[in-house]
C-alpha cells in the first residue's frame, strides 16, 4: 500500500523522467549485452587459432621442444633460427678432392646429356673460326668438330596450308579438270585437323583457357573470332562421342570398376 501511496504521490513529470530512464537503461544494457557476445565470439576465434599454432609447432609431428636458456618465449624466427643452431651440432672439417674431369672435354661447355626424341626440331648454328679466313684457309685443315647442345625455346606458331589446284583444259573437246578439294574434318571450316587436336590438346590435357589460346593466337598475328575457337571444340567433341560411348560400353561391362580415389590434403 505504501508503494501505492507513493505512485499515487509521484506527478506525471516525475513518473515520464523515470520511465525515460528505464528505456535508457534497458538501450545501454542491451547494448552491453550484444557487445558481450561479440567479445566471446571474437576471444573463441582467437583461442582456435592459438591452439592451431601450438599443434603445428608443439604437435605430435615435432617431438623436439626448443626453449630459451633464460627462461622467455622464443618468437618464430628465433625458434627456427635456434632450432638450426640445434641440428648443425659441432662442425668438422672435411678433406678436400679432386675429381677427374672427360677426356676432351671443357668446363666452360654444358654437359652434353640433353635427351630429345626426333619429333623436336634441330637447328644448326656453325660457328666461325676468327683465326681461319678466306686469305688463309689453305694453311689448315678441318680434322673434327666439337657440338654443343643447348636448348631454347621457340614462341607457338601457326602457319597457313595454301592448297593450290591447278585447273587444265584438254585441247581436244575443251573440257576442264580440276581436283577436287581436300576432306575436311569439319565442314565450311578453315581448321585443320591439327589444329582441332592443338586446342583440345591445349585445353584438356595441358589446361589452357580457350582465351589464352586465343590471346596467344592474336600474338602471332591469326585474327581468329574467340568464338570460333568454341565452336570448334564442341564440334570437334561431337565427332568423339561415339569414342566415349564405346568406353563407357566397355567400362560397364567389365566385371571389376577401378576408380582413383587419391586423398587430397585440404586446409581449414
Amino acid at each position: 500500500m505504501s508503494f501505492e501511496r507513493n505512485v499515487a504521490a509521484m506527478s506525471r513529470e516525475e513518473i515520464a523522467t523515470l520511465l525515460q530512464a528505464h528505456d535508457t537503461l534497458r538501450a545501454e544494457h542491451d547494448a552491453l549485452l550484444h557487445q558481450h557476445q561479440e567479445l566471446r565470439l571474437s576471444h573463441d576465434e582467437l583461442a582456435r587459432q592459438v591452439e592451431w599454432f601450438k599443434r603445428q609447432i608443439f604437435g605430435s609431428k615435432s617431438e623436439r621442444r626448443i626453449f630459451a636458456p633464460n627462461g622467455e618465449q622464443l618468437t618464430l624466427g628465433d625458434l627456427l633460427r635456434a632450432e638450426t643452431a640445434s641440428v648443425s651440432g659441432p662442425e668438422i672439417q672435411v678433406p678436400a678432392h679432386r675429381r677427374r674431369t672427360r677426356s676432351g672435354s671443357s668446363a666452360e661447355e654444358p654437359s652434353q646429356d640433353l635427351r630429345f626424341d626426333p619429333s623436336v626440331p634441330v637447328e644448326e648454328i656453325v660457328v666461325p673460326n676468327p683465326e681461319v679466313t678466306d686469305a688463309n684457309r689453305a694453311d689448315f685443315v678441318m680434322i673434327g668438330e666439337k657440338v654443343t647442345l643447348r636448348l631454347a625455346p621457340r614462341p607457338g606458331s601457326y602457319v597457313v596450308l595454301r592448297q593450290v589446284r591447278k585447273v587444265y583444259k584438254r585441247i581436244a573437246d575443251g573440257e576442264f579438270s580440276c581436283p577436287p578439294a581436300p576432306p575436311s574434318v569439319l565442314e565450311k571450316s578453315y581448321a585443320d585437323v591439327s589444329l582441332l587436336a592443338g586446342v583440345l590438346i591445349d585445353k584438356f590435357l595441358y589446361h589452357m583457357p580457350l582465351y589464352r589460346q586465343h590471346q596467344r593466337m592474336r600474338a602471332c598475328g591469326v585474327k581468329l573470332g574467340r568464338a570460333t575457337l568454341t565452336n570448334y571444340v564442341h564440334r570437334t567433341a561431337e565427332l568423339l562421342e561415339p569414342i566415349y560411348v564405346a568406353q563407357l560400353e566397355s567400362i560397364l561391362s567389365s566385371q571389376v570398376l577401378a576408380m582413383d580415389e587419391t586423398p587430397i590434403k585440404a586446409g581449414h
